[in-house]
């Protein structure tokens, strides 16, 4: 896919009626980017959407999700990846590859069908995922009918979250951001997998913060409090999302402690 594929998918799904803008950062066919030095564990620089560099001031519009690859989806993984170029996506994702289990595979290829770079393809009548050009995005995980891919899970996720704290970090040192999180119609998945028809808790409000990392620990504290457990850490139990926050304040992006007020 390429920008006009993505706006047009984003009017099919209603974006235009909030009458924004819709504009793809990294140009046509995501190459096109701005460098941002930040030299922290995983990167020193980090290749952020080239249309930031006329950017001195965002307001981010986040919904909360779950997330089968960092637990949860809301503020710091709409700047770590949102933000991101192509290449910084794919700088993220480059140790995420998912597995096909031949011997579920019924070779319908849905997989391959809905693979965003064709890094799926068939063998006498099998599928199997070409390593090299799998950018770790699991949507082929999603559409499986038959569970026959699995996320093949190790400490490398905890570093997928980690790289995209960075990204979040890098996204945000040269430019005021402003954040609202919507904990509404809050979904197991990320609204990329496209399957959820409802969400599996009662809404729960919007957030509003100056903090990408308060404001993603508050939405969670919400969530954990409304059910009366960690149904997000029970949904995605290989995940670790506190770690990540926890690195998020380490590397000054922002801090766990807030103040909630209600409206």
């Amino acid at each position: 896919m390429h920008a006009v594929d993505h706006i047009n998918l984003a009017v099919n799904h209603g974006f235009a009626q909030v009458g924004i803008p819709i504009i793809i950062g990294d140009g046509i066919k995501g190459n096109d980017y701005i460098e941002e030095k930040i030299n922290k564990k995983h990167f020193s620089s980090c290749y952020l959407a080239s249309v930031l560099k006329d950017i001195d001031c965002l307001i981010v519009l986040s919904h909360l999700t779950g997330h089968m690859l960092t637990g949860f989806g809301a503020a710091i993984k709409n700047l770590g990846m949102g933000c991101a170029s192509r290449r910084g996506k794919l700088l993220q994702h480059c140790l995420v590859s998912p597995e096909i289990n031949k011997d579920k595979c019924t070779g319908c290829g849905l997989c391959a069908e809905n693979c965003p770079v064709d890094a799926i393809e068939a063998r006498a009548g099998k599928y199997f995922i070409l390593e090299d050009k799998c950018i770790g995005c699991a949507q082929c995980v999603s559409v499986c009918p038959y569970k026959a891919v699995k996320i093949v899970w190790s400490q490398e996720y905890d570093m997928l979250s980690e790289k995209m704290v960075e990204y979040a970090y890098a996204v945000t040192k040269e430019r005021k951001c402003f954040f609202v999180n919507f904990c509404l119609y809050i979904t197991k998945e990320c609204d990329c997998m496209n399957k959820e028809r409802s969400g599996f808790i009662s809404d729960l409000g919007v957030l509003f913060s100056a903090d990408p990392v308060s404001i993603d620990k508050a939405s969670l504290d919400l969530v954990i409090e409304r059910q009366g457990y960690d149904a997000l850490g029970q949904i995605h139990p290989k995940t670790n999302y506190l770690a990540s926050l926890q690195y998020a304040q380490t590397i000054g992006l922002g801090s766990l402690e807030y103040k909630l007020v209600e409206i």
